[in-house]
C-alpha cells in the first residue's frame, strides 16, 4: 500500500496543508518592528538630526585640515606673486582687445 502525503497527486508546490500560498521570508515583518514614521515624524526627526549632522561636519573638516601639507612662507610667497603677475597680464591682454573692440566699433558706426 502506497502512503498518502495528502496530495492526491497533484504539486502542491508554494502551498500550505490547507491550500493557501506560502508566504516568502521577506514577505514577514519582523517581531517587533516599528511602523514606518509619518511625514511630520520623518520631518521633526530630521530638523532634530541638524545640529548633529552640522557637528559632524565640522568635525570632519577640521581633521581634514590636519592632514592638509600647508606650503611653506616662502613657497606662499611665490606662487601669490605668480598668480598677481598673471592677473597683471591677463588684464593687460583684456584691457588692450577692449580698447580695440571698442575703436572698431567706431569706425563701423561713422560709415
Amino acid at each position: 500500500m502506497s502512503q498518502d502525503n495528502g496530495t492526491n497527486g497533484k504539486d502542491n508546490k508554494g502551498l500550505t496543508a490547507k491550500g493557501a500560498p506560502v508566504k516568502a521570508a521577506h514577505d514577514k515583518k519582523p517581531v517587533g518592528a516599528k511602523a514606518k514614521p509619518n511625514g511630520w515624524q520623518r520631518f521633526t526627526n530630521g530638523l532634530a538630526a541638524i545640529p548633529k549632522r552640522i557637528k559632524k561636519s565640522v568635525l570632519n573638516t577640521v581633521a581634514e585640515l590636519k592632514k592638509v601639507t600647508w606650503p611653506t612662507k616662502q613657497a606662499l610667497i611665490s606662487y601669490s606673486l605668480v598668480v598677481i603677475v598673471f592677473m597683471v597680464l591677463l588684464a593687460i591682454v583684456v584691457g588692450v582687445l577692449d580698447l580695440g573692440a571698442s575703436a572698431l566699433v567706431k569706425l563701423i558706426i561713422r560709415v
